[in-house]
């Protein structure tokens, strides 16, 4: 579902030959790998162990994976800190960004839109009546004055719109969503709200799958003196 957008996270960090970089919320590695091809140096690091266990099968010379907490943890020093849809789960935005500021590495990642204009997760919201608004990063104000309290400078956040495979039909993604607390909660009759969002999803299939338009932000910045 990201690969569309990952390219323009690799633009944004413009990351070159020898240089160290840090991922935050790495997952199961597959950006971080990415980033290995041309870095010197990478460090993936999550608070998932089972999804670090993944990662770790995945290690190459000049790839590593840490569990730690990045809001938290001594880092080191880096070249640049991404994040691919890794950095909307922190309890302390500001304190977490101020830890990953610490680094001295310019800072490039991507996050969700507000919910009801992004497809990945909207259409059963819609479909129930739900509202967004619930993430603060999908709000481009704030993210840039989150960024600037944290220290950083030259913050720009830049609207990335892509067509994205959600699935593999509608009867697979009707059932992923309905493993979601939030639509679970507005779907009352859970029967009566799955053939709601079935046919929502529908009017999506293709031959290979369910696509929607995923709606998301890349964010850079630069650290402060």
């Amino acid at each position: 579902m990201r690969e569309p957008l990952l390219p323009h996270l690799y633009r944004a960090a413009g990351v070159r030959a020898g240089e160290r970089v840090l991922d935050v919320g790495c997952g199961c590695g597959d950006t971080t790998v990415a980033f290995g091809r041309v870095a010197g140096d990478v460090v993936g690091v999550d608070v998932s162990e089972p999804l670090l266990d993944v990662a770790r099968r995945v290690e190459t010379g000049n790839v590593r994976f840490v569990r730690a907490d990045a809001q938290t943890c001594a880092l080191g020093s880096f070249d640049v800190v991404v994040s691919s849809f890794g950095v909307m789960f922190f309890d302390d935005p500001v304190a977490a960004f101020r830890n990953l500021r610490g680094t001295g590495g310019r800072l490039a990642f991507l996050c969700w839109q507000d919910a009801l204009v992004n497809e990945v997760f909207a259409i059963p919201l819609r479909v129930l009546g739900g509202r967004g608004g619930v993430d603060p990063f999908a709000d481009p104000g704030w993210i840039e004055a989150m960024l600037l309290e944290a220290g950083y400078v030259d913050v720009r956040v830049a609207g990335l719109r892509e067509t994205v495979r959600l699935g593999a039909d509608a009867r697979d993604v009707t059932a992923y969503s309905l493993g979601s607390a939030q639509v679970r909660e507005l779907a009352g009759d859970l029967g009566q709200a799955a053939r709601k969002i079935l046919g929502a999803f529908r009017e999506r299939e293709r031959p290979d799958g369910v696509w929607v338009e995923a709606a998301a932000w890349s964010v850079t910045a630069a650290p402060g003196g």
